[in-house]
């Protein structure tokens, strides 16, 4: 099974509609997937990345450590994401609470299904 359809597996338990729009969707002129030296991805929307282009993994680890962290300290039953995350997502998986994304760009949705397993992530969006 294709990450892609791994991705749009989980969502629709969560939730139907919008797995659907996301699987016809198709990617705006102004969104690039772009390889990282450390070869993950990296997305640049409307000329502006959304993450480096040297090892986002590594940044995403250090920001779902800190948001954990954060959370922990302060008895959080609910982390509130904006904007998808690329690599940061599928590290939020193990908070407990709830998890609350806001992306507003479909197509943003769809370049990031398509290339990073989030499927544990979306069970619980």
């Amino acid at each position: 099974m294709q990450i892609l359809d791994r991705n749009l597996t989980a969502l629709r338990r969560a939730d139907p509609a919008l797995a659907e729009a996301v699987a016809h969707c198709t990617l705006g002129p102004d969104l690039e997937v772009r390889g990282a030296r450390s070869g993950a991805i990296s997305l640049c929307v409307g000329g502006r990345l959304e993450c480096s282009l040297e090892n986002p993994l590594a940044e995403a680890r250090e920001l779902a450590q800190h948001f954990l962290a954060r959370a922990h300290e302060v008895g959080a039953r609910r982390l509130v994401v904006f904007g998808l995350g690329v690599h940061t997502l599928p590290l939020l998986a193990s908070f407990e609470g709830e998890l609350l994304v806001i992306e507003p760009r479909l197509d943003v949705v769809r370049a990031v299904l398509e290339h990073v397993d989030v499927s544990g992530a979306l069970a619980r969006v």
